[in-house]
């Protein structure tokens, strides 16, 4: 599992909260996942218009999360979003606002020439922009990206949340640094409330 920091096109692994260290049962419940679901896993091709829905695997998971032990070795894959809604850093903040408002989400992820994710702007980054003037997103994107791999587990990447300040993360392949999804707070609020952990008092 690994929190990718892109800075000006440089992709940096940042420490991990743990210093680096996974416990053994960590490190098992990592290595039986990725055998028993990421083999599984279709790839996913980022698209501009498609809707965002819950991946597959996250309604599988959800449905055999009966207990808190196997909540917690959910990874980025089960729950993250895709097809996942980019732009490029010379899409206008026009059409990136109108691809938002198709879409009803909050964030885009913006893709190079390459594929490659570089950036990730916000509706309310759009919406505090001068609406008077159709700028290229470039102008207004942060130098930085916070990123997870697919096998980060769900738990690591809340404590991501926390340290970086962020509202959402894309979600790549830890071989090529492919996009594949997109975590945002509400998805871990979702799982925060959903699944037989939950105990409801009248």
């Amino acid at each position: 599992m690994a929190l990718l920091i892109y800075a000006n096109g440089i992709v940096t692994p940042a420490s991990s909260i743990h210093g680096g260290q996974r416990t053994v049962e960590e490190s098992q419940a990592s290595t039986a996942d990725r055998q028993g679901v990421l083999t599984q896993a279709p790839r996913h091709n980022t698209a501009e218009q498609q809707p965002l829905g819950r991946s597959r695997i996250y309604l599988d998971t959800e449905r055999r999360s009966d207990s808190l032990q196997e909540r917690r070795k959910l990874q980025a894959l089960h729950i993250m979003s895709s097809p996942v809604i980019c732009a490029t850093p010379m899409t206008s903040t026009i059409e990136a606002l109108a691809r938002m408002e198709q879409a009803d989400i909050d964030h885009l992820v913006i893709l190079d020439a390459d594929q490659q994710p570089v950036s990730l702007i916000t509706r309310i980054e759009l919406m505090q922009a001068d609406p008077s003037e159709d700028l290229p997103l470039q102008t207004l994107l942060s130098e930085q990206l916070c990123a997870v791999t697919e096998d980060t587990l769900v738990r690591d990447i809340a404590r991501y949340f926390m340290t970086q300040k962020v509202s959402a993360m894309p979600v790549i392949t830890r071989t090529d640094q492919q996009l594949i999804g997109i975590i945002c707070r509400t998805d871990l609020l979702h799982l925060l409330v959903s699944g037989p952990n939950v105990q409801h008092q009248v």
